[in-house]
């Protein structure tokens, strides 16, 4: 009986820390990016030091840089689609999933090279 008690014990466990890990690893942002051309590098950067001053000035003029060079070529539209995420974060003031999020996205480029 205790053997039962145990084991249904250890399942519930289990499930408590695959739900946990599930959710921390979606709130950072935990996934692979590919390589970022010059331009998308320096707005993840930009918008890293606005997540991290938590202070939306500057997002307009990050975003509408974003969409010029998406115009132009020099930045794809899946590099805008994640810089596009850490700006919607910004603006929700989640400045702390935006700043881990930049992140990711930069040290993702040290790993790629």
């Amino acid at each position: 009986m205790r053997h039962r008690h145990s084991s249904r014990f250890m399942s519930r466990s289990s499930l408590a820390v695959t739900i946990l890990l599930t959710m921390t690893l979606g709130l950072t942002g935990c996934q692979r990016y590919e390589a970022l051309s010059p331009h998308g590098y320096r707005y993840a950067q930009a918008l890293y030091s606005i997540a991290n001053r938590r202070a939306a000035q500057g997002l307009e003029r990050v975003e509408e840089g974003i969409a010029q060079d998406v115009a132009a070529g020099h930045v794809s539209a899946r590099e805008q689609d994640h810089l596009q995420s850490v700006i919607a974060l910004c603006r929700g003031e989640q400045w702390e999933v935006a700043l881990r999020r930049s992140r990711a996205i930069l040290e993702s480029q040290a790993q790629l090279r």
